[in-house]
């Protein structure tokens, strides 16, 4: 291939080195000149590219190393054969107009087309072709030269598939878009732009950006500097500054909020600005409730309070009355059955011999009532200052405490029975007073409901856990039905109402409430004929936590 390229350049050499009336001329020249036509047809052979000559008859009279590799075709299989072979069918007609602007000693560049492989292949070239002139000036044929540029047509189609997937992106998202060159002129506009400028992209496009988006202050209505000027002049990310109010084309208003960037080239140069932008109506409304809630939970704070401090005059004025009524009872309910319970001594005294069984037992009974009913109006008064009396919290030794118990009430200390303490127990924070009560009414009664004749056995302990500590007493009773567990603690409940036990059905109810006022629980765990396990919860001492 490279020799026939050659012997052609070296054969036109030859021909124009004789003058028109036959004498030799440059014959000295001619080693000079075939060094110089081996050396461009060196270059020719070896460029990438596929040079080709033709005559103007459209046949192919060389062929280079680059068009057999983009073409498929050696230079044997082509030489002496019309270019055609090599255009499809659908592009056959370019030909003749190419020949036809040759002969005119015209120039085609850099021609895009398609072109087809020995394979049957198509390939995307770009041709430029160049008149062949013999010394005389005489064009004579054409020369060719074909670049594959189907890379360059893949990148253009992917950079078309980016560059679409881009503008309908930016047509598909909820928020205003518009992007501008270096000089600030728009360059494109989404739908949502469009709407809130009022200008479509074809009547927007090459404007500048202040001449479609105008901008005021809401409050002062002056003018707001475009954003996209300050990103031009500093090449920043900028915001909207709040109440920002976009006047569209036909005079509409649009609270927005927005930010400009700078959209930058490979190069790092400024290229342009894209502007984001967002109808804020619905914010700002939404800004406008929220600040409309704010008011309304500020002014129903001050009705509370006014409603607060207004109930807790009538609150405690209700105590002072209570109090008053506490009073009453202590002195004016008590003090008739305290002259009942006189009366039915003296009685018992007097004239007990004068009575049968049947008068002594109903003055016993009596005598026994006034006491019972002094007894639940004792309770009653307990109860009602647990829930409103001073309370001072503070550490309390267990230990002393059980001991104090067990020394100061007598019912406990005169029974028979056997109670133990499983010590060292766990100190608690409490009011000294209300836990004696709590402590004694609960050994109280697990001393008390026990079978008759039967010996109480108590087994008292302590449990830590984390910051709390539980407090159980354990007894060997009569325990308590499954169908009072539920409101045991409740005022005027009884495990045994029927049973013959004393009590007023108050002792668990002030349990219960003195407990609660220093920060704790209670709870029972019991089982009728086996005995009941009750526990009451308090935060540990800090020194045991």
């Amino acid at each position: 291939m490279g020799n026939s390229l050659k012997q052609g350049l070296t054969a036109a050499k030859s021909e124009t080195a004789f003058a028109q009336d036959g004498r030799e001329l440059m014959q000295p020249q001619f080693p000079k000149a075939e060094a110089g036509a081996s050396f461009l047809a060196a270059i020719v052979d070896s460029s990438d590219d596929a040079i080709v000559s033709k005559d103007l008859n459209g046949v192919i009279t060389s062929w280079n190393r680059g068009a057999e590799r983009i073409f498929g075709y050696n230079s044997a299989e082509v030489i002496g054969r019309p270019v055609t072979i090599l255009i499809p069918p659908d592009h056959i007609d370019e030909e003749p107009k190419i020949l036809e602007r040759i002969r005119r000693g015209e120039r085609v560049d850099h021609y895009e087309t398609v072109r087809r492989r020995k394979n049957g292949s198509e390939v995307d070239v770009s041709l430029t072709v160049s008149p062949i002139k013999d010394l005389r000036g005489k064009i004579i044929g054409a020369s060719k030269i074909a670049r594959d540029i189907t890379e360059k047509r893949r990148a253009e189609e992917r950079l078309r598939q980016s560059e679409e997937r881009f503008r309908v992106t930016l047509a598909s998202i909820g928020d205003a878009v518009i992007a501008t060159d270096n000089q600030g002129r728009v360059t494109f506009l989404n739908p949502v732009a469009e709407e809130l400028t009022g200008w479509n992209h074809q009547q927007a496009l090459g404007l500048r950006l202040d001449e479609i988006f105008k901008i005021v202050n809401e409050l002062t209505r002056r003018p707001v500097e475009n954003p996209v000027g300050r990103v031009l002049r500093d090449g920043i990310v900028v915001g909207l500054a709040n109440h920002t109010i976009l006047i569209s084309k036909d005079g509409k208003e649009w609270p927005i909020d927005d930010s400009a960037a700078p959209i930058r080239g490979l190069n790092g140069v400024l290229a342009g600005v894209v502007l984001v932008f967002r109808d804020a109506t619905k914010q700002r409304m939404a800004e406008s409730n929220a600040q409309k809630l704010v008011q309304l939970r500020e002014e129903q704070a001050r009705n509370l309070e006014v409603m607060v401090s207004e109930r807790t005059a009538q609150l405690q004025q209700t105590v002072l009355d209570l109090e008053a009524f506490s009073s009453t009872i202590s002195h004016d309910l008590r003090s008739p059955l305290r002259a009942m319970q006189g009366f039915a001594q003296a009685i018992a005294e007097d004239y007990g011999d004068k009575l049968d069984p049947l008068g002594r037992d109903y003055l016993e009974r009596i005598s026994n009532s006034a006491m019972l009913l002094d007894h639940l109006i004792r309770e009653l008064l307990t109860f009602s200052r647990a829930g409103r009396s001073e309370l001072s919290i503070e550490p309390i030794d267990l230990n002393k405490l059980l001991d104090e118990v067990l020394v100061t009430y007598p019912d406990i200390q005169g029974s028979s029975a056997e109670i133990t303490i499983k010590g060292p127990l766990h100190p608690v924070l409490g009011g000294h007073a209300s836990l004696v009560q709590v402590v004694s009414n609960l050994l109280s009664n697990a001393v008390k409901f026990v079978d008759r004749g039967e010996k109480a056995k108590v087994r008292v302990w302590t449990e830590k856990h984390d910051s709390k500590v539980q407090l159980f007493i354990e007894d060997h009773g009569i325990g308590i039905p499954e169908s009072l567990l539920s409101k045991i603690f409740d005022p005027f409940q009884r495990g045994h109402p029927q049973s013959g036990y004393e009590g007023t059905g108050m002792g668990l109810a002030i349990v219960r409430k003195a407990v609660e006022r220093m920060n704790g629980t209670v709870g029972v765990r019991s089982r009728e004929g086996t005995g009941s396990t009750f526990w009451i919860e308090l935060p540990a001492a800090p020194n045991d936590v």
